[in-house]
């Protein structure tokens, strides 16, 4: 399998198909990273639960949408933005500032959270597998 000059992906003449079915490990990447992205808001880690959130972005931005694209692209414009002044605030030693803004960007990331649960959910990943050639026999 070839590659394009200059850019990304096997080239049209050459499909590479797998022999691999990429969903089913897209599927187990997805299940590992929402593990860790629990843990990190169990324990409170923001900065890390939202470096695992882009981690669960990356694995969906395939089958995204323009508006979810831009949904994103919103929340980490948000996310930056307080960042930059939580950084403010400590530097001034505003204690109840810092703690008002630390509870915005908990606010923003758990929606951010929220939002790539529900994407996940719009593309089929997550939902319950039913072969077809199942019967009904319990």
């Amino acid at each position: 399998m070839g590659w394009n000059k200059g850019g990304w992906g096997a080239q049209a003449e050459d499909p590479g198909v797998s022999k691999y079915n990429s969903g089913m490990l897209t599927n187990q990447r997805l299940h590992n990273l929402w593990l860790f992205c629990q843990k990190h808001w169990r324990s409170g880690e923001l900065s890390n639960l939202n470096d695992c959130l882009d981690l669960v972005w990356v694995e969906l931005f395939a089958d995204s949408t323009k508006e979810q694209r831009e949904t994103i692209a919103n929340f980490d414009k948000s996310i930056l933005e307080l960042t930059k002044k939580s950084k403010e605030l400590i530097k001034r030693k505003s204690a109840i500032d810092v703690a008002n803004n630390k509870a915005m960007m908990a606010l923003t990331i758990k929606d951010k959270f929220l939002f790539l649960k529900t994407v996940e959910k719009k593309q089929g990943r997550g939902l319950a597998y039913k072969d077809e050639f199942e019967d009904d026999f319990d």
